[in-house]
């Protein structure tokens, strides 16, 4: 079995989805969440599907942009904010330089770059 995993951006109401054969089971804020973020939580919830023969397929609706690290291109990277405990918003105040970024992956502070990406 086949389970096709499609992420969205709604640019109107700027959020995330997260499609599941076809019907919605994720939303996200886009102001709040990155697409490396959502990328993440997706293989991580989604992965564990793959068993018995069964694929997992994760892809993008249409051309997204998304933080990736410098060093080693991976999405799983952390960016320096600012958080307003009474408003609840959050403000990035990084322009991506490496003191302020940090990849999970490699465990470097390379800074990131913005790819366009229209497939995973």
């Amino acid at each position: 079995m086949e389970h096709k995993i499609v992420i969205k951006r709604f640019e109107r109401d700027s959020e995330f989805h997260i499609m599941y054969n076809g019907g919605v089971a994720h939303r996200f804020d886009a102001g709040i969440f990155s697409l490396g973020q959502i990328l993440t939580f997706a293989k991580k919830q989604y992965s564990g599907m793959a068993t018995n023969g069964d694929t997992v397929n994760i892809s993008l609706d249409g051309e997204l942009t998304v933080a990736v690290c410098k060093n080693c291109g991976s999405t799983n990277v952390e960016v320096k904010v600012w958080y307003n405990e009474e408003s609840g918003f959050t403000d990035v105040v990084s322009d991506g330089e490496d003191d302020d970024t940090y990849c999970n992956d490699c465990g470097q502070h390379a800074g990131i770059e913005y790819k366009k990406v229209k497939d995973l």
